[in-house]
């Protein structure tokens, strides 16, 4: 009997003590979960922020919402953001610059190449100054082309564009 009265008064205070129990979360600078069955076991600087945690069974999961960010914080990213976008745009404009003076020069080169092949082949007596020009406007075109070549070496440019750049001087001739 005094151990059926012993073990009953054991229940009873464990009922007593899982009943009065508290639970506490909060959530500190570094943006760390922190539960705890005293308001002392949990850091001291969130200890002001605590929440007493419920101690009804819930299906969910009790959630301390992260602490708002500093305010100048938003506007130091949106500024890094900024000029990410800058720095996107004059890379796809510099491209753009590249891309065409490549197509200009691969058009100069091939409409002069084709003038010279006319007249070499359809001999008449302004020929010979077709030629000289044809052959300037070539040289041109093949300076241009290893001007293009350095600076392209040096720009901040897209990979695709500097292959599209390139192709279009590959069109070009070496000497």
């Amino acid at each position: 009997m005094r151990t059926f009265q012993l073990l009953l008064m054991m229940v009873a205070l464990l009922l007593a003590t899982t009943v009065a129990a508290k639970n506490y979360s909060c959530r500190d600078s570094r943006g760390q979960l922190h539960f705890a069955d005293s308001l002392t076991n949990l850091p001291e600087e969130c200890r002001e922020q605590a929440q007493e945690l419920s101690s009804e069974p819930v299906d969910n999961l009790n959630y301390v919402p992260a602490p708002a960010a500093p305010s100048g914080s938003g506007i130091h990213f949106e500024h890094s953001v900024r000029e990410a976008e800058q720095q996107l745009q004059r890379k796809q404009q510099l491209g753009k610059q590249l891309l065409q003076r490549a197509e200009q020069l691969a058009a100069q080169y091939a409409t002069a190449s084709t003038d010279k092949h006319r007249a070499r082949r359809n001999w008449k007596y302004s020929s010979r100054e077709i030629i000289k020009t044809a052959d300037e406007s070539i040289q041109q075109a093949w300076e241009g082309k290893q001007q293009l070549l350095q600076e392209l070496s040096a720009a901040d440019i897209s990979r695709e564009d500097g292959q599209r750049v390139r192709a279009l001087l590959a069109q070009i001739a070496e000497k």
